[in-house]
């Protein structure tokens, strides 16, 4: 199996260097990409790679499920109201579930302290359920400024073995201790605090928004899906040495640059700071400069094929640009500054090529899930009784959860 995981979960960006386009074709406008840009894999690819339309004429993808329900909609609305909540300091009663408590902690086992067990300054929510079993309720109950010890098991799968299913004690310091209070739904609320001015007008937006969101979601794994299913059919027959060598030297030349930031030397920096042997730095480099090309080669080559690089002008990128900004919350021009007009050209072909595959691929319908069905062997036929309906409970973020602590789920 070729290697792609090295880019397929990030397809979008290529850092490098804009270069105007010098022999451009006469018949295009002169608003063409060819013009604008000295468009790379312009020339015959077929001693590189073997591909051919079948291999990526109707290539299947999933069908991915992009509806948004109510619950979706109340998470983002319980989200805005935690956003604006009111927390008050409280010294005159316990901690209770529902409270944000900042505690400091350290844990043992067996008498042994373990690594990961200890932090200071945590802000937890009791009752959110961010840390192990047991331990946000043996919070509950103690007093501001108090120091004390609770008993708390480690879940048997909880993937770390000195500490799974293990007993542990941990000494804790109650810091702080905050009630909180969330504000009304309201639409004086909801004009104040966003650019809406009833909670009707938002909840239409806020669902569009999602709506929008999932959609997006759902045609990136898709294209994705569909990139994987169309490697296996294609074979790579060599890789274009100046394409290999600007991207092995990319990546060389990133951690040459890190080097220099620590005032080391590169091989200092790559086998003491990076924790790799020079050997298994350069086969990095290697994979990375190798995984890249083979997928450019693959989508250049339909893009070639299908003429769809010729039909891609300044608009297309423009608008482009101006979508994918917004997606990443940013502007067009810090878009580009961050990341280069180059590399937005080749996203923009990524994207052109894949839309293109998808038209003209075969989307399936997701596997259902295996259900066991347990049997009923009893001779005698015991009554149903109609459930009673659960209380749906409001929606809550997690718990912030302090890095480098082993205790979180």
């Amino acid at each position: 199996m070729k290697k792609i995981a090295l880019l397929l979960a990030t397809l979008l960006i290529f850092t490098c260097v804009l270069v105007s386009c010098k022999d451009a074709d006469s018949d295009l406008p002169e608003n063409s990409i060819k013009k604008l840009w000295d468009v790379p894999y312009q020339y015959d690819l077929s001693k590189y790679i073997d591909i051919a339309r079948e291999d990526y004429i109707g290539v299947s993808y999933t069908e991915v499920n992009n509806e948004v329900t109510d619950e979706d909609v109340q998470y983002e609305i319980q989200s805005l109201l935690e956003e604006n909540a009111i927390y008050t300091d409280v010294t005159d009663r316990p901690a209770a579930k529902g409270d944000s408590v900042n505690i400091d902690f350290k844990g043992f086992i067996d008498g042994e302290a373990f690594e990961g067990g200890e932090a200071k300054g945590t802000d937890l929510v009791l009752g959110e359920g961010g840390f192990i079993p047991g331990f946000e309720e043996g919070i509950i109950g103690h007093t501001f400024g108090e120091v004390f010890t609770i008993d708390v098991t480690f879940p048997a799968d909880y993937g770390v073995p000195e500490l799974d299913g293990k007993l542990a004690q941990f000494d804790i310091t109650l810091n702080k201790i905050q009630s909180i209070s969330y504000p009304t739904l309201s639409d004086s609320f909801i004009a104040e605090k966003t650019e809406y001015k009833t909670v009707e007008e938002y909840y239409t937006a806020t669902t569009e928004k999602l709506v929008q969101q999932n959609k997006s979601s759902a045609v990136v794994t898709q294209k994705n899906e569909a990139f994987a299913n169309i490697y296996p059919n294609v074979e790579i027959l060599d890789l274009p040495k100046s394409e290999y060598d600007k991207y092995y030297n990319e990546f060389v030349g990133q951690y040459y640059a890190l080097a220099e930031q620590y005032n080391q030397d590169f091989e200092t920096f790559i086998t003491q700071t990076a924790g790799s042997s020079v050997e298994e730095f350069k086969k990095y480099a290697e994979d990375y400069a190798t995984s890249t090309v083979e997928m450019e080669l693959i989508f250049f080559a339909i893009a070639n094929n299908e003429g769809i690089i010729d039909s891609l002008t300044k608009e297309h990128y423009d608008v482009y640009l101006e979508n994918i900004a917004a997606e990443y919350m940013t502007t067009p021009t810090e878009f580009v500054n961050m990341y280069g007009e180059e590399s937005i050209w080749r996203s923009l072909i990524w994207d052109s090529v894949m839309d293109f595959v998808l038209a003209n691929g075969k989307a399936v319908q997701p596997e259902a899930p295996e259900v066991e069905i347990e049997l009923n062997t009893d001779e005698t036929e015991t009554p149903v009784e109609d459930e009673a309906p659960a209380e749906e409970a409001p929606v809550e973020d997690e718990a912030p959860v302090e890095e480098n602590t082993e205790v979180t789920e």
